[in-house]
């Protein structure tokens, strides 16, 4: 029975995929490409006129101001580009309902150009699971710095997996998924180009040593205990750094916020130890957005809660799923355990000081990390089964 629908998947995948390659405008005729477009237009609609009555997006006002000395005075390089991007397009489209439209036909078409290939392999549940977060939809559709980031980390995404599976891949979206986000918003950049070198670095490079999964997470032990000897051993010189980054984080982008309510004022962030010793619930806190406590004091925050407990969870399943497709499918354990699971580390503390300090802003700035934590491991899986059974 397993290999007559094995059968049946390969075919629909050669004729998907001839398909694609045959027709220029093949997403007007991609059942996929309508599912996803109706479920983004829908959350673009609902968050421009239902949910911004209960969270304004402030941002999202100053980026399709007609004012333009937002894009060249007083503000950050950062910002003065992003407005500069939101304004030049609303210059042609004059409505910023159809700006906010714009944004999430354009992710859905970067979605569906991405996943198609390997649509009939994918593991829909988890897919849909991950597309279906409700602020993973409002922010991937709505104008933001963050809409362009997810755009970009997807087209690394990409090209990550189309170089461990295929040792090739497309040259200019890599560069325009590298450089989107070095110009927005740059440090989540670090995580995503550490999955690219080891992604580079293992298709060039091959070590017998790894071939079993075991060896390869020895390593990334190993690995991580000198790493955190390296960091004992400059602790103090380390420390200088952390300070100055944890004052700009804590004061220039929450604290300078005087009408930023929900602003988290008791954490004790005073010294570079502080930023170890609240690593405990500042992990999983930044994914997740509002405190249990939180919660009782504003009812409001009780769905973010939920869905963040929720996205939290479904992030851990699908980290213990890649990793047991690491253990069976020893070929590619080395980009897993060695190149995926690292980056993730990576993203988590690039994070935490991020998510501490305010709800909204974990809420907000963990959908960068949403290409490498959930769309990342679907993809890779669902590309190396449909590679191994077109072999067969």
């Amino acid at each position: 029975m397993s290999e007559i629908v094995t059968s049946k998947l390969i075919k629909e995948c050669k004729k998907n995929t001839s398909f694609i390659n045959d027709q220029k405008y093949i997403f007007f005729y991609s059942k996929f490409f309508w599912i996803i477009l109706v479920i983004k237009c829908i959350a673009t609609l609902a968050a421009f006129f239902i949910y911004s009555k209960f969270t304004p997006f402030v941002d999202t006002s100053l980026y399709l101001s007609s004012c333009t000395s937002y894009c060249f005075g007083g503000w950050s390089f950062h910002t003065s580009l992003t407005h500069l991007l939101y304004f030049s397009i609303k210059k042609v489209l004059v409505s910023d309902l159809m700006v906010n439209i714009f944004v999430s036909l354009s992710l859905t078409y970067v979605l569906w150009k991405i996943f198609i290939r390997s649509y009939y392999f994918l593991n829909k549940y988890l897919f849909y699971s991950s597309l279906l977060l409700p602020h993973f939809l409002i922010w991937s559709g709505m104008v933001s710095k963050d809409a362009i980031l997810i755009a970009g980390y997807f087209l690394i995404v990409r090209a990550c997996v189309d170089l461990t599976v295929r040792k090739h891949t497309q040259i200019m979206p890599l560069l325009i998924g590298i450089i989107l986000p070095l110009l927005i918003r740059p440090h989540y950049m670090i995580a995503y180009g550490f999955l690219l070198l080891t992604t580079l670095f293992f298709i060039n490079f091959e070590f017998k040593f790894l071939d079993k999964p075991k060896q390869s997470f020895i390593v990334l032990f190993l690995s991580l205990v000198f790493v955190f000897i390296l960091i004992l051993f400059y602790w103090n010189n380390l420390s200088i750094y952390l300070l100055k980054l944890m004052y700009i984080i804590k004061n220039d982008y929450f604290m300078s916020q005087a009408s930023a309510r929900a602003n988290r004022l008791d954490i004790v962030w005073n010294n570079a130890s502080d930023l170890l010793f609240n690593l405990w619930w500042g992990l999983p806190i930044s994914l997740i957005g509002p405190t249990l406590h939180e919660v009782f004091l504003r009812p409001i925050m009780l769905p973010a809660f939920l869905e963040g407990l929720f996205s939290l969870i479904l992030f851990v399943y699908i980290m213990v799923k890649i990793n047991k497709f690491a253990l069976s499918n020893s070929k590619y354990n080395e980009f897993i355990i060695l190149g995926l699971i690292p980056s993730v580390l990576i993203g988590l503390l690039i994070n935490y000081p991020m998510g501490i300090f305010n709800p909204g802003s974990a809420i907000r700035y963990k959908q960068s990390l949403a290409p490498l934590f959930y769309f990342y491991p679907l993809l890779l899986m669902s590309e190396i089964k449909m590679k191994e059974s077109l072999n067969r």
